[in-house]
């Protein structure tokens, strides 16, 4: 970690802490305390074992688990399968064995049902599996690149280095005298000083925003049996809709995409706001088929994620938080 942030750490710290909480919904996700593993992250910061102990807490980590031991399986060829894989692609570390397309086997069984129920409503229409089951590493994996494609979205430097060349600008005038040059050193180190300082703040700034976003979204990568991000359960599954051909259907947004247009109504709220009824009606197709992709999964017993579409599970603690139930049947699987 730069200097200039373990400088300001320290100082920061209280306000930081403010900030985030109210850039995250508390009922809404991960909240403030994941977005303070993924700062640590971000930042580098050398040991964060008891701030993780503290962060992998959401409001269903309390839900105990008691894991029926029920199989990780291969998707069978009735559910539909989005490939290639995305996060295999970008080297995803899934290991020899391991596959993006594999669940629990009573969570694809309600797949297939919810299946049955979206083409009673839609007979051309299929699931389309973007993504299923994620060993930790994966999970590891993608926090860390979804906060450095975002930085590198934002223009942000996510190692926050000390501005040496704004700092260089502001002590670079000319002089010609030697008298002039010393009575002006101490003030030009000043001003340098005070504008390093400023520039790390509105960058700090910058970057806790990136890390609340991308914790909205994103499970910390707890190694904690108690508190498993939800697809390293198997039970957590990440899907759309596609046509008979298997090509994808237009939901608004792409999946895991950040931000308030992956929320599940998002769209709804735009139709209302709209004033031009060639965009109104757009919105309403694209909050049409997220209901429709919802309410046939609703069917088969699963629970959506607050902040996403596309992100359904049945049996962690997610889904027990949602249903009321009492218990999760599924703990984190190899």
């Amino acid at each position: 970690m730069a200097p200039a942030v373990r400088l300001l750490l320290p100082l920061t710290w209280p306000w930081l802490l403010l900030a985030l909480e109210g850039l995250v919904h508390w009922n809404d996700g991960p909240g403030l305390l994941g977005a303070l593993e993924l700062m640590g992250l971000l930042l580098g910061l050398p040991d964060l074992n008891g701030l993780a102990c503290w962060s992998c807490m959401r409001p269903w980590s309390s839900i105990p688990i008691r894991d029926c031991a029920e199989p990780l399986c291969d998707l069978p060829p009735q559910l539909w399968r989005l490939q290639p894989h995305p996060y295999v692609l970008l080297g995803a570390p899934y290991g020899p064995q391991g596959s993006p397309f594999r669940l629990r086997y009573g969570v694809i069984e309600r797949l297939l049902l919810a299946q049955a129920h979206l083409q009673r409503q839609a007979a051309h229409w299929r699931l389309a599996i973007f993504d299923g089951w994620r060993p930790l590493a994966v999970q590891s994996f993608m926090v860390e690149h979804t906060i450095a494609e975002l930085c590198a979205a934002r223009q942000l430097d996510r190692h926050l280095p000390a501005v040496a060349s704004a700092c260089a600008a502001a002590s670079t005038d000319t002089v010609s005298s030697t008298d002039t040059v010393a009575s002006t050193d101490r003030g030009a180190s000043t001003d340098a000083g005070a504008l390093e300082h400023s520039v790390d703040l509105e960058h700090s700034a910058a970057l806790e925003q990136v890390i609340a976003d991308v914790g909205r979204f994103w499970a910390t990568p707890s190694d904690d049996p108690a508190t498993p991000p939800p697809h390293s359960t198997g039970a957590a599954v990440d899907l759309s809709l596609a046509d008979a051909a298997g090509k994808p259907l237009a939901m608004g947004s792409p999946i895991d995409a950040i931000g308030a247009v992956s929320e599940p109504n998002h769209f709804a709220a735009v139709a209302a706001a709209c004033s031009d009824s060639a965009e109104r009606l757009q919105a309403l197709q694209w909050h049409r088929r997220r209901q429709l992709l919802a309410a046939a999964m609703k069917e088969a017993g699963f629970e959506q994620h607050p902040n996403e579409w596309w992100h359904f599970s049945w049996g962690d603690q997610m889904w027990a938080w949602r249903s009321g139930s009492a218990q999760a049947h599924y703990g984190r699987t190899f």
